[in-house]
């Protein structure tokens, strides 16, 4: 069974690995005849085309350190996920970030990539290391002896009580972060 089908494109964000920095550049139009969008790839894209290092169906990139995928076409290096979003979606999104919803940066396929701003980005992030509670918006305040809920729309702190124990500190965080956010807050997973 075939899982991989191909797909137009239009634009993308690339990364220019000489000038480290990010510029938007219009996808040439026979992309949507080199890569196609492949389910069973490791980057999620994969050639179409044969070319003298690649055959047709072989792997397109490879995947970094980091976990996101990469592949170097013309000397330019893109996201393969960025490839795999336009590629599928068709759509014409310049300057645009695009996130992955389960913050696995090596699961690019397109049910997993969502177009976001900065702000949605910051709330997919992953705990941060210094968090102590093992709860987003949770921390303990010594003096009260109690945990505290709070979180941050737009830089300013909002206090959503004092709680006996982090789990329901955390409860009341997911309540106010589903409120004011909707489907895409993050939800802490209580143990």
């Amino acid at each position: 069974m075939n899982h991989c089908v191909q797909y137009p494109c239009f634009h993308l964000l690339v990364v220019n690995p000489a000038l480290s920095t990010w510029k938007s550049k219009e996808i040439p139009e026979h992309f949507k005849d080199i890569f196609y969008v492949c389910s069973t790839s490791k980057t999620g894209l994969r050639w179409a085309i044969d070319t003298h290092k690649r055959k047709r169906g072989d792997e397109a990139g490879c995947v970094r350190s980091d976990g996101r995928g990469v592949v170097r076409y013309n000397k330019v290096l893109y996201y393969t996920y960025r490839i795999a979003y336009f590629l599928t979606t068709n759509e014409n999104l310049e300057n645009v970030t695009i996130d992955h919803i389960d913050r696995n940066p090596s699961n690019s396929t397109v049910l997993n990539l969502r177009v976001a701003n900065r702000t949605l980005q910051n709330l997919n992030q992953n705990l941060s290391v210094a968090n102590k509670s093992g709860y987003r918006g949770v921390h303990y305040v010594k003096k009260a002896d109690k945990w505290c809920a709070q979180f941050f729309p737009y830089r300013k702190a909002v206090h959503l009580g004092y709680f006996d124990t982090k789990e329901e500190a955390a409860l009341a965080y997911n309540k106010a972060a589903r409120e004011r956010w909707g489907d895409d807050a993050y939800q802490n997973i209580i143990a």
